[in-house]
């Protein structure tokens, strides 16, 4: 059965290929979702798939890619999404919720 997990990464993880590189994990890993900016220049995920899955995908977000420096993440697990890709998300305005998409 997937679940969905939410996450938030902060540290140096803007404009580093930090999103590129998960975007990479989650298609080895068949997890969906997507990822994006927040407006202080954290990463927000929401990824979909099965547990074993997503644990490894977790330990990727903490991990990080060479040009990345992960310094806190926080992460929720909730009901399942119906995503069917994983994608980059370029947010073109902010909000309180986050962003808002193209």
């Amino acid at each position: 059965m997937n679940q969905c997990l939410h996450i938030r990464v902060e540290g140096n993880v803007f404009k580093t290929g930090y999103r590129y590189f998960l975007k990479q994990k989650a298609a080895q890993l068949n997890i969906y979702g997507r990822v994006y900016y927040f407006p202080d220049h954290s990463v927000g995920v929401i990824a979909t798939g099965p547990k074993p899955g997503l644990v490894e995908f977790l330990k990727y977000c903490l991990s990080g890619n060479a040009g990345s420096e992960v310094e806190h993440l926080d992460s929720n697990l909730s009901k399942t999404s119906d995503f069917s890709t994983f994608e980059v998300i370029e947010a073109t305005e902010y909000g309180t919720e986050g962003l808002h998409v193209k």
